[in-house]
């Protein structure tokens, strides 16, 4: 008996295991093709368990908040977002749709190697699981040794899974610039912040203005974390002449 004939003799458009089930049940069927049925029972749960996922990680994804960068790694002179501050800020989001996440690591076939493994279950039956392999963390930027092997790999196996957690449901790190010094896109320099404060200092709405200020160089960040430092350096310029424009009374 064939999947086709299967879904005929049950005759509805979306079979379910239970459906199925009741049909063999009805029709007294035994022996091989109660196996195929069975079969074919499973193949069906586990497509519907598929769809769910896929959906709900769609409406995950899409309902995800922008994560600003909490830490400074003084080793690379770079900000990054801690795992804290990024399950703090997404956490609640995959619970909501069904999603539950555990890390372990594996052992890695190359020598220095961390290998960190997501397993990522949904509420509906699905599993899916991601990895993400990169070197044991304790060397410095100069290449010397900074830490011990084991908190080098704790150190790198965390790193791993922010970027595996961030990856997983498309979170987007505002002014991406890791503690991994991948050379991204780049935040505003001290400097920088300090000529933009200087100029807001001269504004009598000093605070109004640096709202709007920052509402406008950082829209998908929630107000309470935007800050100067964050501002993406590509924006730098317009900045400054917008701030002196209106101070001069042209904007």
């Amino acid at each position: 008996m064939s999947d086709a004939q299967i879904v005929t003799t049950e005759g509805a458009d979306e079979p379910t295991i239970g459906s199925i089930l009741s049909v063999a049940q009805e029709k007294g069927i035994t022996g091989d093709d109660l196996n195929r049925y069975l079969d074919f029972a499973e193949r069906v749960e586990s497509n519907r368990a598929k769809k769910e996922y896929a959906a709900a990680m769609h409406e995950a994804q899409a309902a995800m908040p922008v994560v600003v960068k909490d830490q400074v790694n003084n080793h690379t002179n770079s900000r990054y977002a801690s795992m804290e501050k990024v399950q703090k800020s997404i956490k609640k989001v995959y619970l909501d749709h069904g999603f539950s996440v555990s890390f372990s690591e594996k052992e890695h076939p190359r020598d220095g190697w961390v290998r960190v493994v997501a397993t990522v279950m949904h509420t509906g039956g699905h599993t899916e699981r991601y990895h993400k392999d990169g070197p044991v963390d304790d060397k410095g930027p100069k290449g010397n040794a900074v830490k011990t092997e084991l908190h080098g790999a704790v150190s790198a196996g965390t790193l791993l899974s922010r970027h595996l957690l961030c990856g997983i449901f498309g979170v987007t790190v505002a002014n991406t610039d890791d503690d991994g010094n991948m050379g991204e896109s780049k935040s505003i320099d001290e400097k920088q912040v300090v000529v933009i404060d200087g100029i807001l200092s001269a504004f009598d709405d000093s605070a109004g203005e640096r709202a709007r200020l920052l509402g406008w160089a950082l829209p998908n960040v929630a107000p309470d974390d935007r800050r100067l430092e964050d501002i993406p350096s590509n924006k730098y310029e317009r900045a400054v002449k917008v701030l002196n424009n209106k101070l001069e009374g042209r904007l």
